[in-house]
């Protein structure tokens, strides 16, 4: 009898996984992320997640951490603003999706569409990356207006999402998430 229940459990916890999103490489047929960790610069597609505003987001980030400048320089116009990371945020049912090395986010847009969010952790240095799968940050192209010198982006910790400001010096490092405008 133990062997049915212990059996059923595992049974039991195998569909949960799966039905949660427990497997790390979603489909395409929904406008999700097609490769294992939503990352590498490689593939363009866009997700539609219908949002109200019909802005669509890549459905991989950027490669490394890049300082301001750098991200400003290389993607421009393609960084989403500090609205789009709101709109995002406020539309999308953003959940935590298990991973084999922590976490990762997944936003759930209103037409039912998917958005994998790698948590690829806090950039310290060149040699040094902290909380890899528990959290992780985002440009955006839109400034602060109470700080020259602070731009604002998104953060992603432990399930919880939030636009926050961010200092722009070199020495302060975040992840890159395309946008196609409208």
């Amino acid at each position: 009898m133990k062997k049915v229940i212990r059996l059923f459990a595992v049974a039991a916890l195998a569909f949960a996984m799966t039905a949660c999103g427990g497997d790390k490489n979603e489909s395409t047929d929904n406008g999700s992320n097609s490769n294992n960790n939503g990352n590498g610069s490689g593939n363009s597609t866009f997700v539609d997640l219908g949002l109200p505003s019909g802005t669509k987001w890549k459905n991989s980030i950027e490669d490394g951490f890049y300082t301001y400048a750098e991200a400003k320089q290389k993607y421009g116009d393609n960084l989403p603003t500090k609205d789009q990371w709101e709109e995002l945020i406020d539309n999308c049912t953003i959940r935590l999706k298990p991973i084999e090395r922590g976490w990762d986010m997944l936003a759930v847009g209103p037409n039912g569409n998917t958005l994998v969010i790698p948590l690829q952790g806090y950039w310290v240095s060149d040699d040094q990356i902290t909380d890899v799968g528990n959290g992780g940050d985002y440009w955006s192209i839109t400034m602060t207006t109470f700080d020259p010198d602070h731009a604002w982006g998104a953060h992603f910790v432990d399930g919880n999402t939030r636009v926050k400001d961010y200092a722009i010096f070199d020495n302060v490092k975040n992840n890159v998430r395309l946008v196609q405008n409208p």
